[in-house]
């Protein structure tokens, strides 16, 4: 259950690694081949650009090749894309305790969804030993270095007390936080809390404003919820 609770991975592989990840440094005009040329002569940011890719292109193997002596020369992005495919076994066999070490590495450098990932093998124990305060301590430092989705798995640990006391009122904070940044499951968490006064006190326009901002980005519990607490609040 708290696996469940506690999902941290990527909702698609390609979008998460678009979105969490800079280009390690701008030589982006060059083209694909000017890249490969770089690469082939030793230049680590080439090869990490050249192998990025391949992998918003799902040729995981031909990533693979380019972003490993990008990880190697200590290039925090290309350790992060290469523990993603560690981790899911995408171009190469499936290896958690190699993805582990290069989150870590990673996530030391400031790659914001390292520190993510890191956190969710630390809860799990997957290529690591289970370790609670570790996972809340990375989970805490991709929740205040601004991912949304930390930040509404945070709020969520101290809205269940899972694993960690419970504590609303922090709850409230971070699932606000991801919630102004446009998370639509931390949006619509707001909004049934404010509703339903779990643990708050009811407030109707705060859960109109947030359900609404939910469904609008097509949340399908927001969608069916809208209704029902818009006729609720009324009646209140």
């Amino acid at each position: 259950m708290k696996k469940r609770i506690y999902t941290l991975i990527i909702v698609t592989l390609v979008s998460l690694f678009i979105s969490n990840i800079s280009v390690a440094e701008d030589n982006t005009e060059y083209s694909e081949s000017e890249l490969k040329e770089l690469a082939l002569k030793g230049d680590p940011v080439a090869a990490y650009n050249y192998g990025r890719l391949f992998f918003v292109k799902s040729n995981h193997e031909e990533a693979i090749k380019w972003l490993l002596p990008a990880s190697e020369a200590g290039i925090p992005e290309a350790e992060y894309s290469l523990g993603v495919l560690y981790e899911h076994g995408l171009g190469t066999d499936k290896d958690e305790i190699k993805a582990f070490d290069l989150y870590k590495k990673s996530a030391s450098q400031g790659i914001i969804a390292a520190k993510n990932n890191l956190a969710a093998m630390y809860f799990d124990g997957r290529g690591t030993d289970k370790n609670l305060e570790k996972s809340l301590y990375w989970l805490k430092q991709a929740a205040e270095s601004g991912l949304p989705s930390a930040q509404y798995h945070l709020g969520n640990l101290y809205k269940n007390g899972t694993s960690i006391p419970k504590d609303i009122p922090k709850a409230i904070i971070w699932f606000t936080k991801s919630a102004e940044q446009g998370d639509s499951k931390a949006q619509y968490m707001l909004s049934a809390m404010y509703f339903n006064a779990e643990d708050v006190e009811r407030n109707c326009d705060k859960a109109k404003y947030w359900v609404e901002k939910a469904a609008e980005q097509g949340n399908s519990n927001a969608e069916k919820y809208l209704w029902k607490m818009r006729i609720g609040c009324f009646l209140r």
